[in-house]
């Protein structure tokens, strides 16, 4: 009986260990679980110090090649662009693809927006108010880079068509380093326009594939289209009488006669020439202007493409003197 007695008390207390054990193996199940549910639900970053560092890296190593220097909204003072519009605090007031979707400042990619901006860089060009402003953002949560190029009126976002630009902020969105190859050009090879450029030897074919890349001193502008639409002329044998004004809006070059000097418009890829409208017997006095619309990566394309064709141009507008006002 004893025995029996002993028995029973030793199989109750192994039913009650091995009870208190399945138990506690239920319970840490449960913890896992609740932590692993919980991390899930947790929201990704989509941004951080480490990655806007590896951006900054990038664009520092791009822009030389582009003959561009931007600079870069610090988190804490306004960046200011050439047409007088201050970032992020005009984010508000921008469209994007001509539409006024909802775009403001991040510090993590995450927030109420469409577009959710993380860093802001700016390029000035040489004549005020040209300039490229990239926006590099998160929409849905996916990468995406704008820019902006407007002169007047609503600042118009796009998303840029430069490979370079969006392919690496995609990598470095994913947590991995910029992939450009591109080589690095002197600090003395950057400018402001693309009048000065003749150093620039490696980088014609990005230049010509790349639409964000445009040409934005008006002496350019106006010796390609002048190329364009003056029947061949060899502006090299003129250009000690070439120069550029403006005058009522308008950019005018020419050797100071009217019946030389061609009249345009320019804002991104858009050029306008103002073509002189000589039917009806007008002379050039009376002549009327018609525009005409052209692409300028178009202009670039044809003219600006190679080294030897920059050089050509770059020569000329060296020569020609600043853009006067009349």
């Amino acid at each position: 009986m004893l025995a029996f007695v002993l028995t029973g008390c030793g199989g109750q207390n192994n039913s009650a260990s091995g009870q208190s054990s399945s138990q506690k193996t239920t319970a840490n199940k449960q913890q896992k679980n609740s932590k692993s549910n919980s991390s899930d639900n947790a929201p990704t970053t989509l941004w951080n110090t480490t990655r806007d560092k590896k951006l900054k890296e990038f664009i520092d190593q791009w822009a030389p090649t582009m003959h561009q220097t931007y600079t870069k909204y610090d988190g804490v003072h306004p960046l200011k662009i050439a047409t007088g519009v201050s970032y992020p605090k005009n984010l508000s007031k921008v469209n994007v693809d001509g539409s006024k979707a909802s775009i403001g400042w991040s510090e993590n990619g995450h927030g109420d927006h469409d577009y959710n901006v993380v860093a802001i860089y700016n390029y000035d060009g040489a004549q005020s108010p040209d300039h490229i402003t990239y926006f590099f953002a998160f929409h849905n949560d996916q990468p995406v880079a704008l820019v902006d190029q407007s002169t007047e009126g609503t600042p118009n976002l796009t998303e840029t068509k430069n490979n370079d630009i969006n392919t690496n902020f995609e990598e470095i969105a994913s947590g991995k380093s910029a992939t450009y190859s591109g080589s690095q050009t002197s600090s003395n090879s950057e400018s402001n326009s693309g009048s000065n450029s003749k150093s620039d030897s490696h980088s014609s074919s990005s230049k010509k594939s790349n639409s964000d890349d445009l040409v934005t001193d008006p002496r350019t502008v106006g010796i390609l289209l002048g190329m364009k639409v003056s029947d061949g002329v060899d502006y090299s044998q003129e250009e000690d009488m070439l120069g550029v004004y403006k005058y009522n809006g308008r950019y005018w070059m020419g050797t100071g006669t009217s019946a030389s000097s061609i009249g345009y418009n320019f804002s991104g890829d858009s050029v306008t020439y103002y073509k002189k409208d000589l039917s009806g017997g007008r002379s050039e006095a009376e002549a009327t202007y018609d525009p005409v619309k052209y692409s300028l990566r178009d202009l670039q394309n044809a003219n600006y493409s190679t080294t030897a064709q920059k050089q050509y141009v770059d020569d000329i507008v060296n020569n020609m003197g600043p853009v006067s006002e009349e």
